[in-house]
């Protein structure tokens, strides 16, 4: 379970995307609760401050813009992680990733809402979420992920120390996201096993 609230009771669908009226009662919405926007706002800026490099590669973006026009982070389905695409340049390489990965203990979600989103834009907006809709953990299907010849994934701590990040090729993905479901590990004791490049390859190898 990836969620903080306990076992699952209800698995919700990935959201479609919203229209534009949709998008714009959504944000009226948001700014009207501003002790959500300010948790959003302070979780953003700390992970920024605390992991300045994570977005190194992406072109900075209006993160609280982001949050305003964000449904909820989808939820997993029970004892699966979520797998979550922001880039949406190549079908085919998303397709690839889905096999390489497997159906087993993964929930995928695609909705161009989340194009290019920021890890700090997800930590912000998982902490704008309400307790009960907060995620752990999560995986992100980046340009990374679609161009690497390992299908690697970026793990992000939503939790423990939000922000924190590592790389996870395919391969790995189960042995990752099996422990972490359950609680059995702790998302440190595989961002610590990394190797130099930040990708975790198993605990032998680290």
């Amino acid at each position: 379970m990836s969620g903080r609230g306990g076992l699952l009771a209800k698995i919700s669908a990935v959201p479609e995307p919203a229209g534009e009226s949709a998008v714009s009662a959504q944000s009226h919405e948001l700014v009207r609760l501003t002790p959500r926007r300010a948790a959003a706002v302070t979780a953003s800026s700390r992970a920024a401050q605390t992991y300045p490099d994570l977005a190194a590669d992406r072109a900075p973006g209006p993160t609280d813009e982001k949050i305003i026009g964000m449904p909820l982070l989808p939820q997993p389905n029970d004892l699966t992680s979520l797998i979550l695409r922001t880039d949406f340049t190549d079908d085919r390489a998303w397709s690839k990733i889905q096999r390489a990965v497997g159906a087993d203990g993964a929930t995928y979600a695609s909705d161009p809402l989340y194009s290019d989103v920021t890890v700090q834009t997800l930590v912000a907006a998982d902490a704008a979420a309400a307790e009960d809709d907060k995620l752990a953990y999560l995986f992100v299907a980046d340009a990374i992920s679609m161009a690497d010849i390992e299908h690697s994934l970026l793990a992000v701590d939503l939790y423990t120390e939000p922000g924190r990040t590592f790389r996870v090729p395919a391969q790995w993905y189960a042995d990752v996201s099996a422990n972490l479901s359950i609680a059995n590990m702790d998302f440190d004791e595989f961002a610590d096993a990394t190797d130099q490049s930040g990708t975790y390859r198993g605990f032998e190898d680290a």
